[in-house]
């Protein structure tokens, strides 16, 4: 019985995959300055998504939502208004 190399390849795949994914969450668990980095580039990219929220308009908060189906994202720009003038 012969297996395709096709078959042989995505099992191939799938343990390379499994293996880097292993590899790349050991990195992250026993490397403390690895992690902090990864923090902070998170809150850097909240940061600057926040910001920008703050600087559109309505119209644009408003239209955010409607395509992305996401009312919250309209919810967090009115709450960040009121926020702006001290409510």
């Amino acid at each position: 019985m012969m297996v395709s190399k096709k078959k042989i390849i995505g099992a191939g795949c799938i343990v390379l995959g499994v293996a880097c994914g292993a590899a790349v969450g050991y990195a992250i668990a026993t490397n403390s300055e690895l992690r902090t980095a990864i923090g902070s580039l998170t809150h850097g990219i909240l940061k600057r998504s926040k910001d920008r929220m703050s600087e559109m308009s309505e119209e644009v908060a408003l239209h955010t939502a409607q395509v992305t189906r996401n009312p919250k994202f309209n919810q967090d720009w009115v709450a960040s208004q009121w926020e702006s003038i001290g409510y």
